[in-house]
């Protein structure tokens, strides 16, 4: 089955929700009891901001929620942590890294130029742009097989066909705003003892 099939299977058996925040666009699925605690899935990709979550879960009345966070997602929800202390219910990190000092000092350096990548994105022909994400995303295939190669394939043109320029110039933000960030410390986690 290819990511696509995958991908419209999986939006076929959920309900989608959509809502408007601070003049942006925001997508999400609700699922289970209204009155359950809520588990905030925050995936990787630098798609995904701390900034959009106080006023998203304002609006759409989470409190407390508890983050699960995979990769960059997982770095988003130690952010989050960290600006909101006594917000988050609990904290679930996958294959992230910590937003320590040292790792602040690795990202700023890899996406030093992120600010020029951010003028770039808002002022460039984006569908002549698009090919070359694709085939960006897809530089760390090594030894996989035809199947695999053709299944990242299928699955980045996929994502890439719903990617605008806005998505991608709030993604170039993102990597601009590390610039600015302060180190997540251990007295960051200090509410979620016993919760995490």
């Amino acid at each position: 089955m290819s990511y696509a099939e995958e991908l419209k299977l999986f939006k076929a058996a959920h309900k989608y929700e959509s809502i408007t925040v601070g003049g942006s666009n925001f997508h999400y699925i609700l699922s289970g009891k209204k009155e359950s605690k809520t588990l905030v899935m925050l995936n990787g990709g630098m798609d995904t901001s701390e900034m959009w979550a106080c006023m998203l879960f304002l609006k759409i009345g989470v409190t407390k929620p508890i983050f699960g966070g995979a990769s960059d997602g997982g770095m988003v929800a130690q952010i989050y942590t960290q600006k909101y202390h006594g917000e988050v219910g609990g904290l679930i990190l996958v294959s992230t890294g910590g937003m320590d000092a040292a790792t602040l000092k690795s990202l700023k350096k890899k996406y030093f130029f992120a600010p020029l990548m951010l003028f770039y994105m808002k002022h460039c022909n984006y569908e002549k742009l698009k090919p070359r994400l694709i085939k960006m995303a897809m530089g760390h295939i090594r030894n996989e097989s035809e199947e695999q190669i053709a299944y990242a394939k299928d699955m980045f043109e996929t994502i890439f066909k719903d990617f605008t320029q806005e998505k991608d110039v709030h993604i170039s933000g993102l990597l601009a705003d590390l610039m600015n960030q302060k180190p997540v410390t251990e007295a960051d986690f200090k509410d979620l003892e016993g919760k995490i």
